[in-house]
């Protein structure tokens, strides 16, 4: 790097002072994990390929052991009921759409449906897509982007 060497120094004493700090595996992980959600740091400059392989595996264990979670959150509030403060309204279910006569002789042979993925997945290909995306300039606001 071309810091100068004031710069190269402030740097050095900042590191070994984190060293000391942050010395456990679950501390690194923990601080790891955030960065690479954080999407101005999420190429992890910081690390080594390997490091940086294990964090985003971890987040994608995480991600899809949370799916079962997601889709039940998701699942009770298709359903039409809503909580506001006090009541509990109930809206009308859509009605499912009429079937040709064409769909009732193939059946499910020409469906255009596509299968369902696992959990883990369909959180491979969500992180995938969230390394791929551009990260956010340094000025940005994480929380924001989220």
């Amino acid at each position: 790097m071309g810091d100068k060497p004031i710069v190269r120094d402030i740097k050095q004493a900042i590191n070994q002072d984190l060293q000391k700090r942050y010395s456990t595996v679950e501390e690194k992980n923990t601080l790891h994990t955030a960065s690479a959600l954080d999407p101005r740091f999420k190429s992890l400059p910081f690390l080594t390929t390997d490091d940086i392989s294990a964090t985003y595996s971890k987040l994608v264990v995480e991600a899809a052991s949370l799916q079962p979670t997601i889709r039940q959150e998701e699942t009770s509030s298709a359903s039409g009921i809503e909580m506001d403060g006090q009541d509990l309204e109930v809206l009308e279910e859509p009605q499912p759409k009429r079937r040709s006569g064409l769909a009732d002789l193939l059946g499910e042979t020409f469906s255009t449906t596509a299968p369902l993925k696992s959990a883990f997945s369909q959180a491979e290909e969500e992180v995938k897509r969230y390394q791929e995306a551009s990260p956010l300039p340094l000025e940005e606001n994480p929380l924001n982007w989220w």
